[in-house]
């Protein structure tokens, strides 16, 4: 197959499928030095781990991120797991280590949104920037086309949509369990209303997917010129950890170097669509352009090929002056069809 080949073939993989899950675990209070590994289902695992005082990620293996933080006032958890069997082995494993209510779910942007993951945690407070609730009520909480085509998740979601019940503009200070957590907007980047919450005393990133270890993100609802912008102010925040949306945990000099390269991927991947655009070529011309200008630096990250085809037809609609629209089925087939893959399931 020939490179677009691949790509537009690539569109048709609803999920990768990892090899080598964990084959037995039990679930065990992680020390300060130790990880465990919660078993979630029959064919996923997941990975509990301390990454501060009180503070632990849940890194996702083909699932996304997550974390949550212990106090003496509750438990805040940040995106959970992507569906109920999952978010239940979350709470058993938070219910490992501590017997604290669950008081706050954090949605890092609207991607993670899930009311029936929310009801089953039980959290009384959600939490959001306030255009991440605004996408929840646009889109709604059917079987989301997100989720589906980035992780495989095909569970039922609820009819109605269960929104966060606290927003905000720009940032939330929250002084919980004796320390300073900063929930924060700094402009738009994966989506219109992403947050980070930040830790200055344990100088603790969590970042939602605005920034990825090793796997290409999914820019299908970003802003690629602002979120350029939005990494560079992160950057300054001189973080020492980050728990990124996808990927391994993040420490020391990996951090800015990720923050750099996801800024680089971006801004590479703009200009080499501008340039396409700007020669009246086609959209199948960018796809190849970009996988050119793309591959000799990024394509060694996992889901590069499967992210390419949505990430340039995003910046295609950006450069041209167009605000991000609706995933759905009949959209992936039109834009199969613009590349030129009517038979794209046979090949």
């Amino acid at each position: 197959l020939g490179k677009l080949d691949a790509i537009v073939c690539a569109l048709w993989v609803e999920s990768d499928v990892r090899k080598g899950t964990h084959s037995s675990a039990k679930l065990m209070m992680p020390t300060s030095t130790e990880t465990r590994v919660i078993r979630a289902s029959a064919v996923r695992s997941f990975l509990v781990e301390p990454i501060a005082r009180d503070v632990y990620a849940i890194l996702g293996g083909e699932h996304p991120n997550a974390a949550f933080i212990v106090s003496n006032e509750g438990v805040l958890v940040i995106d959970a797991r992507p569906t109920v069997q999952d978010t239940k082995e979350l709470r058993d494993a938070i219910r490992s280590i501590t017997d604290a209510p669950i008081t706050h779910l954090v949605w890092t942007h609207g991607h993670r949104a899930n009311s029936a993951v929310a009801r089953t945690l039980g959290a009384p407070v959600i939490v959001s920037q306030r255009r991440c609730r605004a996408f929840i009520e646009e889109r709604g909480d059917a079987p989301g086309e997100i989720e589906r085509l980035l992780d495989g998740v095909i569970e039922s979601r609820e009819a109605h949509a269960l929104l966060p019940n606290l927003t905000f503009d720009r940032e939330i200070d929250l002084h919980w369990g004796g320390r300073h957590i900063l929930i924060a907007n700094y402009g738009r980047g994966h989506t219109a209303g992403d947050l980070i919450l930040h830790i200055p005393s344990e100088r603790l990133l969590i970042t939602g997917d605005l920034v990825q270890n090793n796997v290409t993100p999914f820019a299908g609802d970003g802003y690629l010129e602002q979120w350029t912008q939005t990494l560079t102010r992160l950057s300054k925040l001189s973080a020492n950890v980050a728990l990124p949306g996808r990927g391994g945990l993040l420490t020391g000099d990996e951090v800015g170097q990720t923050l750099r390269e996801t800024s680089e991927y971006l801004g590479v991947l703009r200009h080499a669509v501008q340039d396409v655009v700007e020669r009246e070529g086609t959209l199948a011309d960018a796809v190849q352009f970009a996988h050119q200008m793309l591959a000799p630096q990024f394509g060694h990250w996992d889901r590069f090929h499967r992210q390419l085809a949505y990430n340039v037809g995003r910046a295609y609609e950006e450069v041209s002056g167009s605000h991000p629209r609706k995933w759905s089925e009949s959209r992936r087939w039109h834009l199969m069809e613009e590349l030129g893959a009517d038979d794209a399931q046979h090949s």
